[in-house]
């Protein structure tokens, strides 16, 4: 088995991740390379697409969600993610049975959102809400659910929602400014691919090991939210396609995509939080030192902005996208005296300028 440094690691993920030398520009082939992408901060989310670009812009955005190219929705882990149209047909079902089984667990107090006949009156109400491609607001949809008499306590609006998602019945709707909506799957995607069990966990471990390679069976085991012997068997369908590998002492799978050796040598990236390069992994250690964890995320979820110097953490950043990275402030973990100033400017320089063109679209 082959031996691999910590910093090969890096710079393969690196590129797997499109961090390096990035291969697409539309948005959506993006998402469709990644599998899912996490997205519960969708300001944030645009600049996750962005980094990736091959040119750093975002006029296709609004665009591709607008035409249901792309959906956001919970998913992976019952956690709100982004996904491609093409593959929403066979991700629901693989993730249905842990995602209720994991709401209920959320939602211990609250049965009613469970009760099958409760939950069959809302689905028929919320059929002829949204019928005839409408996309609804949060407060569109509490308001209708109470003028009939569906929505008893308003704590049950969230759960309804997430289960409506998980149910394969509602999915994000077009954006009425900066507010989400949601509107039918079934009127924003017709016809969904339907695909057995077997293939389904096969595809998952080909888009999760080609986008985030190398990493090991509890990576893919966390980022998937499967059962560990689902994604063994998700493994062992692809293991043509992987290559075994031990990055410093850990067995990782390597997809074999033939990527060209890149010179990582004084790269700089403005990480965004809940970014597929630290939250895609279980262990983080590769690109994050122990001794900084806190820093880059809490034992609650919570993950914060970070900069990656030659692919590793080396301290946080913030500024707002809307406000075209106006009051941008940069905090590192230590000195600062091994990362040149052009190398930091030239990634500040990359997140302004896509700032500026995605507000200019008003994406």
């Amino acid at each position: 088995m082959r031996t691999i440094s910590r910093q090969e690691a890096i710079t393969l993920r690196l590129l797997h991740q499109q961090l390096l030398s990035p291969q697409y520009e539309k948005p959506e082939d993006i998402v469709v390379w990644q599998g899912a992408m996490q997205a519960q901060d969708y300001n944030y989310f645009r600049w996750a697409i962005g980094i990736r670009q091959c040119t750093p812009q975002l006029a296709q955005l609004q665009e591709a969600f607008a035409k249901a190219e792309l959906l956001r929705l919970h998913l992976l882990r019952c956690t709100v993610q982004v996904v491609s149209k093409t593959d929403i047909g066979w991700l629901l079902p693989l993730c249905k049975e842990r995602n209720l089984s994991t709401l209920q667990s959320w939602q211990k107090n609250i049965n009613t959102a469970f009760a099958q006949n409760y939950f069959k009156e809302v689905t028929h109400a919320l059929r002829e809400l949204f019928v005839g491609g409408k996309s609804l607001s949060k407060k569109a949809i509490a308001n209708r659910l109470t003028a009939l008499g569906l929505l008893p306590d308003d704590k049950l609006l969230n759960p309804l929602l997430l289960r409506a998602e998980i149910e394969g019945l509602l999915c994000s709707g077009v954006m009425q400014g900066k507010e989400a909506t949601w509107a039918l799957l079934s009127e924003r995607v017709p016809t969904t691919a339907i695909i057995t069990l077997d293939e389904a966990l096969k595809r998952l471990a080909q888009k999760y090991f080609r986008s985030h390679s190398p990493a090991s069976l509890e990576d893919f085991t966390w980022w998937s939210g499967l059962p560990k012997m689902q994604c063994k068997k998700a493994i062992e369908g692809i293991a043509s396609e992987l290559e075994e590998v031990l990055v410093e002492s850990t067995p990782m799978y390597l997809y074999r995509n033939n990527f060209e050796a890149t010179d990582y040598a004084k790269t700089m990236h403005l990480l965004p939080p809940y970014d597929e390069y630290l939250i895609g992994y279980k262990s983080r250690w590769v690109a994050l030192d122990k001794k900084h964890e806190a820093k880059a995320h809490n034992k609650f979820g919570i993950f914060k902005p970070v900069i990656l110097h030659e692919g590793r953490v080396v301290g946080n950043w913030k500024a707002s996208i809307d406000k075209q990275g106006e009051n941008l402030t940069i905090d590192f973990f230590a000195e600062k005296s091994k990362i040149g100033k052009q190398n930091l400017q030239g990634a500040v320089n990359q997140f302004v300028q896509f700032c500026k063109v995605t507000t200019a679209n008003g994406s």
